[in-house]
């Protein structure tokens, strides 16, 4: 069985229905050419995505899962289709950051798996609007968070870890449990569960390391209800 990454694609006409004298040209088009560095590559930038594959000679049918950190999407497709248009969220901007898990199962006639297609997409406000940008570390959001967490990782962003080959982040709650995320790319986004997930509130130190690299990241966050008010007396 052979497990492999496929490709989303989310395709824009570009001068479509014109006819161009040898004069006229068409806008830059942006081509981001490293997969495995870009972010760009796992970030959606509108509220349909179409997926397409190819079938394998063994294969009879095929299982789609899209695991979010608030819903499951679950679709199964006999041969001969190999577009599936994907939804991620209503209206023109989402109303909460996302990251998607998909994998789509190719089977036998048996049920056996016979190749396995995975792929990972990031919903991000920033890529829909006006991103909301805290301006220094005193800020108090810097220190608390209210809901599901999307935290990009990038080993690019300072000199030192930049020939990293793999990335982890490590979770710990402070008197609790611990969990250790690892990841076989360097550069991405991690969603975060916190509701509904067992961590429960409070306290958590977090830090983003890169196997065999010393230099790496931490920080320290509250997780508190979105109702909580605190009053001083």
């Amino acid at each position: 069985m052979k497990k492999i990454n496929f490709m989303l694609m989310a395709v824009a006409a570009v001068c479509a229905n014109m006819t161009l004298s040898a004069a006229d040209t068409c806008a830059p088009i942006r081509v981001d050419t490293l997969p495995a560095r870009n972010q760009n590559w796992l970030t959606v930038f509108t509220n349909q995505v179409t997926l397409r594959w190819y079938w394998p000679a063994a294969a009879s049918s095929a299982e789609l899962k899209i695991v979010g950190m608030r819903e499951t999407v679950a679709e199964n497709f006999a041969p001969g289709v190999s577009v599936y248009q994907w939804q991620l969220f209503e209206g023109e901007r989402p109303k909460s950051e996302e990251v998607y898990d998909l994998t789509l199962t190719f089977r036998d006639q048996l049920a056996e798996p016979v190749e396995v297609l995975t792929a990972k997409v990031a919903v991000l406000a920033g890529a829909f609007d006006a991103a909301k940008v805290d301006p220094g570390e005193s800020e108090r959001l810097w220190s608390r968070v209210l809901n599901n967490v999307v935290i990009p990782y990038d080993a690019a962003w300072i000199p030192e870890t930049r020939g990293a080959v793999s990335a982890q982040i490590e979770i710990a709650k402070e008197g609790g449990a611990s969990q250790t995320y690892s990841f076989s790319d360097t550069a991405g986004y991690f969603g975060w569960k916190l509701q509904a997930s067992g961590w429960g509130f409070g306290a958590f130190d977090l830090a983003l390391d890169f196997p065999g690299i010393e230099d790496g990241w931490q920080a320290s966050l509250n997780y508190v209800p979105s109702t909580m008010v605190i009053r001083i007396r």
